[in-house]
């Protein structure tokens, strides 16, 4: 996937996605994936611009790189 910049605005989250990420399937997932282990939260950006906001479409458009019955098993 080509790289996309998003330009925004930094903000609050409700500080769910921490539990997330202490689960051991997601951490797995990620781990066996994308061979990263998260940082436990995210950042939450909001766009305003035409452009910022199709660079988001495209990427939530994409799919990711990893063997889905693989990561099943997994969860």
């Amino acid at each position: 996937m080509p790289t996309e910049i998003l330009h925004g605005k930094i903000a609050t989250g409700l500080g769910k996605a921490s539990d997330l990420r202490k689960s051991r399937g997601p951490r797995r997932l990620f781990g066996t994936c994308w061979g990263v282990d998260p940082y436990p939260g995210t950042v939450n950006i909001i766009v305003s611009s035409t452009e910022d906001l199709a660079a988001w479409a495209r990427v939530k458009a994409t799919t990711g790189h990893c063997d889905k019955a693989a990561a099943t098993r997994l969860v």
